[in-house]
């Protein structure tokens, strides 16, 4: 018989006549509890599953002043040691909480993140004794979603810590550090008590949704498809794959119906077919990009080249440039004087364009030496 791992599950088994302890029963509990934790913490990423709006109402108070009323909507999240968090009903954000938390600071701006924990709590006893030589004990646990706040930097760094043993439960014990799931931000009126405003992003921040890993996803009836919203809401960006010797990768905006309107496709043989034009840098070719532009400038790159091609060599540029006669290379405003123009110089040098030129009133020996206007052909080149 091989050793036994030390993070092994011992799964209990009952037999016909077997006197069953409470630690039999509660060791059934727990490991389904923790099958469970595993999946969710391994096999998904943390964040919002459904619903968990936040959202604000405008109130008024007696004295005529505004202020929001936010509530979160009902919802489900799973955070990162895989715990449920559920809120059943719509919760009205407390004010006197973050009144008691002291995370306010002097700036009526400032947006404080709202976020949602889990924690567990194990009510009082109740009932008679179970015995005469036995005291009364909990026969339930209560797994509590908690919304609370933090100060303005935890959006960023909430300080998250996923466990570090992969044969733990949800977690949610007393005195362990809960995972906050960010679920929007609110503002603080500090004379008022009151929220001043609600959001459910700032400064780049927004709630996670909750997600799958994974490297291998596999279809069951032959075609894979990636949303960005549900197939009802139509306008959304959609890319499918379907299978079969014909087979085709498709992308494009789904209508109505959930289904794809291509705008790219490719198929098994290998024939792209695209509504639009395709730009970027072409192995071995030369795109071109043409214009007018003003001394002093940058010349425009064709599109998907960039100035990091450049730099590295993988491109190399060929500029073409002619002063402009006429609109927009404008004489000097002495209307209704005429005026000759002659170029002084017009040249490129790294893409920054050098056109000076000289205009002279044909009347008179008066001259002026103006900044010019080009015209232009930028080629570049990209190694095979």
């Amino acid at each position: 018989m091989s050793a036994i791992s030390p993070g092994a599950f011992r799964r209990p088994t009952f037999y016909e006549g077997q006197i069953i302890s409470a630690a039999d029963l509660n060791s059934v509990v727990m490991t389904a509890q923790v099958a469970i934790a595993q999946h969710e913490r391994y096999l998904h990423l943390p964040g919002i599953a459904e619903g968990l709006q936040i959202e604000g109402i405008e109130r008024t108070t007696s004295g005529g002043e505004t202020y929001q009323e936010v509530t979160v909507k009902p919802g489900l999240a799973v955070d990162g040691n895989g715990r449920h968090l559920a809120i059943a009903t719509a919760e009205r954000l407390s004010e006197d909480l973050f009144d008691d938390l002291g995370v306010a600071i002097n700036d009526p701006l400032a947006y404080y993140p709202v976020f949602l924990s889990g924690r567990d709590e194990t009510p009082a006893a109740s009932g008679a004794p179970t015995s005469g030589c036995r005291g009364s004990a909990p026969t339930r646990i209560v797994e509590i979603a908690v919304i609370g706040f933090g100060r303005v930097e935890d959006a960023a760094d909430p300080n998250n810590v996923v466990t570090a043993d992969v044969t733990a439960g949800p977690g949610g014990d007393a005195g362990t550090a809960p995972w906050r799931v960010l679920l929007g931000f609110v503002q603080w009126n500090s004379a008022l008590k009151r929220f001043s405003a609600v959001t459910s992003s700032h400064d780049g921040i927004s709630p996670a949704y909750a997600g799958v890993r994974a490297d291998e996803v596999v279809a069951r009836g032959g075609k894979l498809a990636l949303r960005t919203a549900p197939r009802t809401v139509s306008g959304n960006l959609a890319v499918e794959v379907e299978g079969g010797a014909t087979g085709e990768l498709r992308f494009g905006a789904q209508n109505s119906s959930g289904n794809i309107v291509p705008v790219f496709t490719v198929n098994a043989k290998g024939d792209l077919f695209a509504a639009g034009k395709i730009s970027g840098a072409v192995p071995g070719g030369a795109q071109f990009q043409t214009g007018s532009t003003f001394d002093g400038m940058l010349l425009a790159l064709p599109p998907g080249v960039t100035q990091a091609q450049v730099d590295s060599g993988a491109v190399t540029l060929q500029a073409h440039v002619t002063p402009h006669y006429g609109i927009p290379a404008l004489p000097p405003p002495a209307a209704p004087h005429r005026w000759l123009m002659t170029p002084i110089e017009c040249r490129v040098v790294d893409r920054r364009v050098y056109c000076r030129v000289r205009w002279t009133r044909t009347d008179t020996n008066q001259i002026q030496e103006m900044p010019g206007v080009c015209d232009y052909t930028l080629t570049a080149f990209t190694k095979a």
